[in-house]
């Protein structure tokens, strides 16, 4: 053990990198906690993987920093000379340590242990204190210097390059909430995220906030600016504490002087590729949600049971953590210290801890406590998005105090907040969802039953961007095989969890978002049969009366915030020229717009607008789909191909209605197949758009169109027949798809969907 008075120690000390900011007493104290260790060429002071309880203060000699993972090849992060320092980040959270360590030169060390800080605590605690901060401080530079050899910008840059460019970073700590950049503000430097998460926010006088884009650990921003040194285009905010590193423009341009090929190379090449996609239009991808934090509204929601399973549920999708106060204490081996307040000397060392739970897994939940603990509050700090979770059965649907004490803080309202409602396994069809999202600025909602995995899982899926995406054409009558298809589907364990539909789809599409399975919706559907009640064609072929009869005895009163998916479908707006999409408000509103085929049934009225089928714009909204943040792979079945309209006995440019209508009543006369005003019309609705279902293709993961080209799209008398086509072909199709492998995608999610 080192000796109080050594005075070249405690010079050399006094030099060190990571001990040069102490005072002289904390220096004083520091001196006799050190152990002197010899380390011989080769040899390995530090394994990947296991656990740490020192820090290793070079004296002599050298030392080399590899990341030693076993998904691919070894990466030397750094080498540490003398008066550097290697294992503060374990010392200070326990973890195990996330590089090894090897001796280039016989190596002299110093070490420091957990235990002998833990004494020191206890009668010196200003200088334990005094020297957690400034390892901690060392920490963040340790970490820093991880992950910008991981950052896909600085790869290829040699390790002299690397060096300099970790001279020239300048670490901040960005508060939840706080703004890191002002869009109008000069582009005068780049940021990198150590840990936290960024949001980029586009600000208009003229229109709401346009959030753009989020920036997670790993992630850079502001590095186009570098290069144009126009203004910024948006503000950054911090939606959680975020540790940044910041490369200064003058820090770029040092750089640039002396390493102009690499920096030009590696660096500015990349940057203006990317500027090159983003003035083509490409955009960036998100940054994945990562941390969760759950709220519960009142002490009787069963916060801790449904964490649990969201956790479980989570850790199919990806490496999960579940944490609560208790679990945190008990990790740290130190009772209260989930509790601890941001002036406590050792909440450095805590938000470090929280911060390697989360660069270790890929999915953290942090799980509230039931008051506004300190806790409590920095599970709300630390999350990418908060759940707040409440019986739907309450007879309170109004903001809870905890809500209105902890969720309506300004730097919060920039975290997506999510409304979970739990509901009665035995419960049909969820009820006054609204009442619950009036007072509420959520995101999203969803409709969770406990005892259902299937619930649990689709709730996983979605709240990270996993989603599968179920989109249903419109085609008339052939739309009935809608019925078969999803059937067949839900019989393999395919999961879907959004479910988008147009004109016959939007039907088929609410009675499976109601919770119905395949032949439940078919008998439904063949009980809500009427006869097309045809009229004087002034407005249309029909009244609609009878229609909207069958729609109002397949869908009743519900709304679409009361479904058990996610629901959407579209009609278009004849006054404004534009799609709507219905997602909210009365079911069969939103469907009867959508199937209200332009002259065969009349139009709908919509706050002084008129909404007819949406197939006139958009048949086939996979591209709908397809940008919802939630929604990752999309299923589209496609029942609107066209059969060609082909004819065997040919006709002139007019035809007589009259003299058709008595070749169908005379027995004597032969009767023509000509084409009637009701497929002319659902006819032109289903080609009206081909070019875009074309493009529609493209973004299509599992694209499904089952033969049903032979029938008329008014063959409203042969439900089960069509639905019985769409059955046959896709149990075929998903047996040969799992043959070739082709399902791969979906089979890696079956496992998360309801077995129950």
């Amino acid at each position: 053990m080192i000796q109080q008075n050594d005075s070249v120690t405690l010079s050399f000390l006094r030099n060190s990198e990571p001990f040069s900011a102490l005072s002289h007493d904390a220096l004083t104290h520091l001196l006799p906690l050190l152990e002197s260790v010899a380390a011989p060429t080769g040899a390995a002071i530090i394994r990947q993987g296991d656990v740490g309880e020192k820090l290793f203060l070079v004296l002599s000699g050298k030392l080399q920093v590899v990341d030693e993972r076993s998904d691919r090849p070894s990466i030397i992060l750094t080498q540490k000379l003398p008066g550097q320092a290697v294992g503060e980040i374990s010392l200070l959270t326990r973890e195990p340590r996330t590089a090894s360590v090897y001796a280039l030169a016989d190596t002299q060390l110093l070490t420091l242990s957990d235990e002998a800080l833990t004494r020191l605590g206890e009668r010196a605690p200003a200088s334990r204190d005094e020297i957690i901060n400034a390892l901690t401080l060392r920490a963040q530079k340790t970490r820093m210097q991880h992950i910008i050899r991981l950052v896909t910008l600085f790869e290829g840059l040699t390790e002299e390059v690397m060096q300099d460019l970790e001279h020239e970073l300048e670490l901040i700590s960005a508060p939840g909430g706080s703004i890191v950049v002002r869009q109008g503000d000069p582009s005068d430097a780049l940021y990198l995220v150590i840990g936290g998460r960024l949001s980029i926010i586009r600000q208009d006088e003229s229109q709401p906030d346009k959030h753009l884009m989020d920036i997670s650990r790993g992630q850079t921003v502001g590095e186009i600016g570098l290069i144009t040194g126009e203004e910024r285009t948006a503000t950054i905010i911090a939606t959680r504490d975020t540790l940044l590193a910041k490369l200064s423009s003058d820090g770029f341009e040092r750089l640039l002087e002396k390493h102009p090929r690499l920096i030009m190379e590696r660096i500015v090449g990349p940057i203006i590729q990317r500027l090159q996609s983003q003035l083509a239009g490409e955009s960036r991808r998100d940054g994945i949600v990562s941390a969760i934090a759950i709220v519960a509204i009142d002490e009787s929601v069963p916060t801790a049971t449904f964490a649990m399973l969201l956790a479980d549920s989570l850790a199919d999708l990806g490496s999960t953590m579940h944490l609560n106060s208790a679990r945190c204490d008990q990790l740290l081996q130190s009772e209260g210290m989930a509790q601890i307040i941001e002036a406590d000397p050792r909440n450095a060392g805590f938000v470090l801890w929280l911060s390697e739970r989360e660069s270790q897994h890929q999915y953290v939940v942090y799980e509230a406590d039931p008051d506004l603990t300190p806790w409590t509050q920095r599970c709300v700090r630390q999350a990418d998005q908060i759940l707040i979770l409440a019986w739907a059965d309450s007879s309170a649907p109004v903001l809870s105090d905890i809500e209105k004490r902890l969720l309506e803080d300004e730097p919060i309202q920039n975290v997506p907040q999510k409304l979970i409602l739990l509901q009665d396994s035995g419960a049909l069809l969820p009820r006054g969802t609204k009442d619950w999202l009036a007072s509420r600025n959520v995101v999203a909602h969803y409709h969770v039953r406990l005892e259902k995995a299937g619930d649990l899982a689709r709730l996983a899926r979605l709240l990270v961007g996993r989603g599968v995406g179920l989109v249903l054409s419109g085609g008339g009558a052939r739309g009935f095989s809608h019925i078969g298809v999803v059937k067949a589907i839900m019989e393999a364990d395919l999961p879907f969890d959004v479910i988008a539909g147009v004109s016959a789809g939007s039907i088929m599409g609410g009675l499976f978002a109601m919770g119905l399975e395949g032949d439940a919706v078919l008998q439904k559907t063949l009980a809500a049969r009427n006869p097309l009640d045809y009229t004087f064609p002034v407005h249309s072929l029909t009244s609609g009366f009878n229609w909207t009869k069958s729609m109002r005895y397949l869908f009743g009163d519900v709304v679409i915030e009361d479904l058990w998916f996610r629901y959407f479908c579209l009609s278009a707006n004849l006054t404004t020229a534009e799609i709507v999409i219905h997602e909210d408000g009365s079911l069969v509103h939103g469907v009867r717009a959508s199937t209200a085929i332009p002259g065969y049934l009349p139009p709908v009225y919509h706050g002084g607008d008129v909404l007819v089928d949406g197939g006139l714009f958009n048949n086939f909204p996979v591209d709908v789909m397809k940008a919802l943040p939630e929604v990752s792979i999309v299923i589209a079945v496609d029942v609107g191909a066209s059969r060609s309209m082909q004819f065997d006995h040919p006709f002139d440019y007019h035809i007589s209605g009259w003299r058709t209508l008595w070749q169908r009543i005379n027995p004597f006369s032969e009767a023509l197949e000509l084409p009637s005003i009701a497929d002319i019309l659902m006819q032109s609705i289903s080609i009206t758009n081909l070019q875009s279902a074309k493009e529609a293709l493209k973004l299509v993961d599992f694209y499904i169109a089952p033969p049903v080209q032979s029938y008329s799209l008014t063959d409203f008398d042969k439900i089960e027949e069509i639905a019985g086509v769409g059955y046959d072909y896709m149990r075929e199709l998903i047996t040969e798809m799992r043959q070739a492998g082709t399902l791969a995608p979906l089979d890696q999610l079956q496992k998360l969907q309801e077995s129950d």
